[in-house]
């Protein structure tokens, strides 16, 4: 994690980088806030939301299983464990 930074005005900045995992590109992202209690809030809010794809409060179950096979299983595995991953997929 990064260590925020308090800056001249009062406010405090927090600046991180992190490679994407799926794209492979580094993300730069940074912000003020008034608390060094904020920036490290947003900095977990900002990683789960680029890393995952998707905010923990708004997952859905299926959107997330969908997700995980297409990214990580449909290529990698035999046909017979692919048809039964599709068929638990589908139901």
């Amino acid at each position: 994690m990064a260590e925020p930074k308090k800056l001249n005005n009062g406010l405090y900045k927090i600046r991180f980088r992190f490679k994407h995992p799926f794209t492979c590109k580094w993300v730069e992202r940074s912000t003020t806030e008034k608390s060094k209690k904020l920036c490290r809030e947003w900095e977990i809010m900002t990683l789960a939301d680029n890393l995952v794809g998707m905010s923990p409060e708004k997952v859905n179950l299926l959107d997330f299983y969908r997700t995980w096979y297409e990214t990580y299983k449909k290529h990698s595995v035999g046909f017979e464990r692919r048809s039964k991953l599709e068929c638990a997929r589908s139901t």
